[in-house]
Order: C-alpha cells, then sequence, then structure tokens
C-alpha cells in the first residue's frame, strides 16, 4: 500500500525496504520530476523518529554533486524524505549482479564520493551508515552517496563514515 504523503506526490512503485525504510519511486507533481521517497516504519519508536528526521534536515544543509539532494522531510509524527531520483543502482545492485567496481571505475568515483562525504561533514552532519546500498549511480550523472537517515552503524561520526 502506497504511503500517506502530501498530495504533490503520487507514489507508483515500490522499491524495496532499506532496514526500517520503505522507498518509492514517486513524482513530484508540482515540480513535475520523479523522485525517490524513504518512509520510515510506522513502528519505529519516537527516539528512532526524531533520529531519522533530524539527519535528514542535517543531510539537506549539504550541497555537492556527489550527494543525493534532499528535498523534503516529513515530521516526527509522520516520518519521510524526499531525495533526488537518481534512476540508478547501487553498488549493492552490482555486486549482487556480479558486476563489481573494477580499479579504474573505483578510481574515478572514489574522489567524487570523498568530496561529498567532506561537504557533508562540512555542514555538520554525519551519515552513519555507509555501505555499498548507500552509493548510486544513475544515467549522466557521478556517483552519489544517498540513503540518509537510515539506522546508525555502530560508528556514528565522521571518522567512522570516512573508514566506512
Amino acid at each position: 500500500m502506497a504511503p500517506r504523503l502530501p498530495d504533490r506526490y503520487t507514489a507508483h512503485v515500490r522499491l524495496g525496504r532499506d532496514g526500517d525504510l520503505d522507498e518509492w519511486l514517486a513524482t513530484d507533481t508540482a515540480l513535475e520530476r520523479p523522485v525517490l521517497i524513504r518512509v520510515l516504519d510506522q513502528e519505529a519508536d519516537r527516539e528512532r523518529r526524531a533520529g531519522y528526521v533530524a539527519a535528514v534536515r542535517a543531510a539537506a544543509s549539504a550541497h555537492h554533486p556527489n550527494l543525493s539532494e534532499v528535498y523534503a522531510v516529513g515530521t516526527e509524527q509522520h516520518p519521510y524524505a524526499v531525495l533526488e531520483w537518481s534512476g540508478g543502482v547501487s553498488i549493492a545492485d552490482r555486486l549482487r549482479a556480479g558486476d563489481a567496481l573494477d580499479a579504474e571505475e573505483f578510481g574515478r568515483v572514489a574522489p567524487g564520493l570523498a568530496s561529498g562525504l567532506a561537504s557533508l561533514h562540512t555542514a555538520g552532519a554525519v551519515h552513519g551508515a555507509i555501505d555499498p546500498s548507500a552509493v548510486a549511480f544513475g544515467a549522466d550523472q557521478p556517483a552519489k552517496l544517498g540513503g540518509f537517515g537510515r539506522s546508525p552503524a555502530s560508528s556514528s561520526d565522521a571518522a567512522g563514515d570516512t573508514a566506512a
């Protein structure tokens, strides 16, 4: 069942689940563009809801070509995020398909991702859950770090992000 969203968004296809977040391909009808909507599980406790909204708001303050843009965030009572839709696949998707990044491709994308992560940290935000599913490749776009608001990993600081 499609999530309850503001009228300007129309959810089309449930793309899957990322931990306690459902992901939907949707349309922002006001701007006539595709978006990714991540909706936190309604069973999440108050602390998780507050943490999710805070993490997405913090990520929204950073802007970089290698970061997924955050367009909107819900409230703690109705936690969701509206993000840039890359139309691509994650590193995790590629690995599952047997398509690993070779050294040349890694060398092309790693500096931009590192710069994007530095931009996120400069804005005072921490990702906290970087793994292969948090990096997406889209057509005619650079690799982008996304997955903001995921349940934090054991090391939720800039050093932990950098190591991940």
